[in-house]
């Protein structure tokens, strides 16, 4: 059975353009959000993750996905200053020299990556792991597509998909004559890196300070030529490239909200897809580490609230709802032993009210179970 090294590299500067300005709340979660891929584990795997991850918690995995954690090798850098994989960690002499010894003579072994970057392709060629492991797609920076916001405007518009009026800038008049046109309609403007994510680095422009400034890490006025001289500057910009990267600039529309659905993918010979569950919810846009409880069995970000079982079922019951043992609409279609006769699909109306938000901690939330899908005290 071909065995597998997994990386956890879900932040690098192949997927940003400026890891410096990611919010240090992300930073601390980014271990974590990697940590995740412990579920993706068989016996005989490595994971390499660039901070070490509770044995519980690799044993509670193990329990559920029939591993045992003493068959798999769990790696991180020796200096664990660092909280991203980037090629400088996954070069260090110290964790190629292991990777190396890992792999020799216990083959066949491949690589497989949170993201498929180019330093994942630097790393497969280090370790002679070549053949399968990397296309030759992503060692020619498909990472970077991917996370483009540039080749979204690019291909939205080639498919008539509907996006927000908005501009690619990589020179500080093409900044400046965005500003002018893109503000008539709401009287903001949001300037977006390139290559960035989690609002890292947005930057919002407005004329009235009462617009919120939901997504956006940073705010400048937008009257003056002082004030758009800042906003260039912000960006780095000149007038004839980008030395910081391109930046995208668009309508900034403070009042979105969004349409989130779960959909329920049978076998082909079970029937077809069916919407199950469906709610409004407003586009906040805000990191949310501290204000909603932890899901069980999760690592949680280091130094953050941890919550007693009965602190726990309070949070969940806020967080849910009150009605906490009914069969959701998943188990129901599912046909759940417990569950009333499932709805005639198709006829779902949206559960919670227009404008309802997570981050919001709205009190109505759609109702969660004690049943298949989800289990809860």
């Amino acid at each position: 059975m071909m065995r597998r090294i997994w990386l956890g590299n879900c932040n690098s500067e192949y997927r940003v353009d400026r890891l410096e300005e990611l919010d240090p709340r992300e930073r601390e979660g980014t271990p974590v959000v990697a940590a995740r891929m412990v579920w993706l584990l068989r016996e005989g795997d490595a994971l390499v993750l660039p901070q070490p991850v509770d044995p519980a918690f690799v044993a509670h995995v193990g329990a559920l996905m029939g591993f045992d954690p003493r068959r798999v090798d769990l790696l991180t850098p020796q200096d664990r200053s660092g909280w991203v994989l980037g090629r400088e960690v996954l070069h260090r002499p110290e964790l190629l020299d292991r990777l190396r010894k890992l792999v020799a003579g216990t083959g066949p072994w491949e690589i497989c990556s949170y993201l498929s970057d180019r330093s994942i392709a630097s790393l497969a060629r280090e370790l002679d792991l070549t053949d399968g492991s990397v296309s030759g797609f992503d060692a020619a920076g498909s990472a970077e597509l991917f996370n483009s916001k540039a080749v979204f405007r690019a291909l939205a518009a080639g498919l008539d998909v509907p996006a927000p009026a908005g501009a690619v800038c990589g020179t500080s008049g093409d900044l400046h004559s965005a500003l002018d046109r893109l503000a008539t309609e709401t009287g903001a403007v949001i300037v977006k890196g390139d290559r960035a994510g989690g609002g890292a680095g947005n930057l919002l422009c407005r004329t009235n300070s009462g617009i919120i400034p939901a997504g956006a890490a940073h705010i400048l006025p937008r009257t003056g030529a002082q004030d758009r001289a800042a906003i260039v500057a912000r960006t780095g910009l000149v007038a004839t490239h980008a030395p910081r990267g391109q930046v995208v600039a668009e309508t900034y529309h403070p009042g979105c909200r969004s349409l989130c659905l779960e959909v329920l993918c049978p076998e082909p010979a079970s029937g077809p897809p069916q919407v199950v569950q469906q709610r409004w919810a407003d586009a906040v846009m805000a990191v949310a580490f501290e204000d909603l409880p932890p899901v069980a069995g999760f690592p949680v970000v280091p130094g953050r609230f941890r919550p007693s079982p009965a602190q726990l079922s309070r949070k969940r019951r806020e967080f849910y709802g009150p009605d906490l043992r009914s069969p959701c609409q998943f188990c129901r279609l599912q046909g759940h032993p417990e569950a009333p006769s499932p709805r005639r699909p198709g006829s779902l109306a949206p559960t919670g009210p227009a404008g309802s938000s997570v981050l919001a901690r709205s009190p109505r939330r759609p109702p969660r179970t004690n049943c298949s899908c989800r289990s809860l005290p």
